[in-house]
């Protein structure tokens, strides 16, 4: 799961790589590939824009709540959790940044470890 920190109320959709796009609930990596197509031509201009092109292609309205269609946020957390034989779970979250220059342009902001159960 993927949530964005900034002054944006979600991921922007102008701005969020493909990667991002496409670990938000409810959208398909076909959906995440029309996305980066559509803003090529021209960036989404507000929520009604962002609305009308997600449903038409089957997004809930509370999965198209997610974005927006200005104020980037380039800071993501993961949030992930792992299960193994019988009990054992491990749930970790990362915060991170994406926008960096050069060889890998994700750079770690912090870490957190065994995520306790009302936080996830």
């Amino acid at each position: 799961m993927f949530t964005a920190h900034g002054a944006g109320a979600g991921v922007d959709i102008n701005a969020a790589p493909v990667m991002v796009l496409q670990a938000m609930p409810g959208i398909s990596p076909e959906v995440a590939r029309a996305v980066v197509e559509r803003r090529k031509e021209s960036p989404f201009s507000g929520s009604i824009a962002v609305a009308q092109f997600m449903a038409g292609r089957g997004v809930s309205p509370g999965d198209i709540a997610r974005f927006t269609a200005g104020n980037p946020s380039h800071a993501f957390t993961v949030l992930s959790t792992g299960r193994a034989a019988g009990n054992a779970r491990r749930t970790v979250s990362c915060l991170v940044e994406i926008g960096g220059i050069g060889e890998n342009p994700v750079r770690m902001i912090g870490w957190k470890d065994q995520v306790p159960e009302d936080e996830e």
